[in-house]
């Protein structure tokens, strides 16, 4: 506007200028200073002037057909107001698309994926995830169906933590080649151990990735997610991704970060507080902690409202953090006796590891990933990957391994004979260089006390454990090369490796 019209003044006001229209700024302000233009002449023509610019605006939305529709969904994410009765009287907001109401599924088991931290599969987060889905009482009582099986896969959670720098056809691709490679190995084993091993699960496994099932009702999803940080504090959030204790922290005694410090100690002993016993987490101190760890521990609450399962597989420590805070979730905002949710059962799960050394640090740098089970940036020769080459790959590593005479405790080959070879297989047979043959129930312990009592050497233990590994990689190879969806998954991540290492400036090795 080239002009301004003052409002008129009030009867008590001194000025003159109201109703009087200006035509610069420099007019404008030196009659307000003055005292010529009065403070409700000046407010009252703002408002007038503002009106008068947004009302074509107002009436495009008000007769224009999509933008109608356009502003009635975007109103649906605004903030509910609290009604006469309070908070409780409202009915929960959350995904329903899943529910399963007027069906005779007892109960929903759910396995939630790790994140792909980095491109490389190890097997052992293969074995885990099926151990996960198998872990579970598979028949209801008389005259009920199955348990419903559900692999669930946060791709949406991984954009938000930048994983695989946030690309997102790569993450797709991270999940794609992980269900390829349950899948070929739920078959091999099936087929090598049907005693053991019983029958395939991934059949009966309902794959779920997270942007899909938020798509189909993104309003009740996201409003859920939006209640569940409305609700917590900060020290209850970090329980997602940290762990550690529910209540919060005492007060820390007031001091003063020397200049140029990322973080005062009271702020340190914050974080430490939230698990004394564990050095690990005290890492985590900075000012800002990583805004993706907030919004993707909020995010798996509302996963787990939506998915409103009977059981949730996990392993031990670190790996339920997320889901300790869903469960508090669950309990605080009182959703057992608002809408007759059951809390899911955590069953804890031992994670499969296929590592060389059990002494190493856990693939991942995130916080709430610091698991044996998850993805790698990089391949390495402590561990087994998909793709690895089965003759020479598996002599290789297994030569490296660590395996001390009577040790027990700390023994990656003895884990993977134990873990891998005897639920693949059913059986260790170290026949061939005069030991035993290890099957049936008590195999795992009657290995433990003859390694323990040394008529079970590492020497009869490796060849053995790499021979099983080598068949155990081939098997799964072979299969791989025949999916179209595993040969395009693993060309993208393949793509990915290759524009990572150019944006480092480095060079694939």
């Amino acid at each position: 506007a080239r002009t301004f019209t003052a409002g008129p003044d009030k009867a008590e006001d001194r000025g003159t200028g109201g109703g009087r229209t200006y035509h610069s700024f420099s007019e404008v302000k030196r009659a307000f200073l003055s005292g010529d233009l009065s403070e409700h002449g000046l407010k009252s023509g703002l408002v007038s002037a503002v009106d008068a610019l947004v009302a074509p605006v107002r009436e495009h939305f008000k007769h224009n057909a999509e933008a109608k529709a356009l502003l009635a969904r975007i109103q649906e994410y605004k903030k509910e107001s609290p009604s006469a009765e309070g908070e409780s009287s409202k009915p929960l907001r959350r995904l329903t698309t899943l529910d399963t109401a007027g069906t005779k599924l007892k109960a929903r088991h759910v396995v939630c994926a790790p994140l792909p931290l980095g491109p490389m599969l190890p097997l052992g987060t293969v074995f885990t995830l099926l151990k996960r889905l198998k872990a579970t009482t598979t028949h209801g009582e008389a005259g009920e169906e199955l348990k419903e099986l559900v692999l669930w896969l946060p791709d949406w959670s991984s954009l938000v933590l930048s994983c695989l720098n946030g690309d997102a056809k790569a993450i797709r691709a991270a999940f794609t080649l992980l269900v390829e490679a349950m899948t070929a190995v739920d078959d091999f084993a099936a087929k090598s151990n049907p005693g053991g091993w019983g029958d395939k699960v991934m059949p009966r496994v309902k794959v779920m990735f997270q942007s899909e099932v938020i798509l189909s009702a993104p309003s009740d999803y996201w409003i859920s997610v939006i209640n569940v940080g409305r609700s917590l504090k900060v020290h209850q959030v970090r329980l997602g991704y940290l762990g550690g204790a529910w209540t919060p922290p005492p007060p820390a005694a007031p001091t003063t970060a020397p200049a140029g410090t990322a973080s005062s100690s009271a702020e340190a002993a914050a974080a430490v507080e939230l698990d004394p016993d564990s050095q690990t987490k005290a890492v985590v101190q900075a000012v800002s902690e990583p805004a993706g760890c907030v919004v993707s521990a909020l995010m798996h609450c509302g996963d787990v409202l939506g998915l409103a399962p009977g059981t949730l597989a996990c392993g031990t420590g670190q790996d339920r953090a997320p889901h300790d805070l869903a469960l508090k979730y669950w309990e605080e905002a009182g959703l057992i006796e608002r809408n007759g949710l059951s809390p899911p059962a955590v069953l804890e799960v031992p994670d499969v590891s296929t590592r060389m050394d059990s002494n190493l640090q856990p693939h991942g740098d995130l916080p709430s990933h610091k698991v044996t089970c998850g993805f790698a940036s990089a391949a390495s020769d402590d561990d087994y990957f998909v793709g690895d080459d089965p003759k020479a790959g598996a002599n290789k590593k297994m030569k490296r391994a660590f395996c001390e005479p009577g040790n027990t405790g700390n023994n990656p080959p003895l884990a993977i004979a134990k873990d891998v070879l005897l639920s693949v297989f059913g059986q260790v047979d170290l026949s061939s260089g005069g030991g035993a043959v290890y099957s049936g129930q008590g195999a795992a312990s009657t290995m433990d006390a003859d390694f323990a009592s040394d008529s079970l050497t590492p020497q009869l233990l490796k060849p053995c454990v790499t021979s099983g590994m080598a068949e155990v990689l081939d098997a799964l190879n072979g299969q791989l090369k025949t999916s179209p969806n595993a040969k395009k998954a693993d060309a993208t991540l393949k793509q990915w490796l290759k524009s990572a290492a150019k944006s480092a400036g480095g060079k694939k090795k």
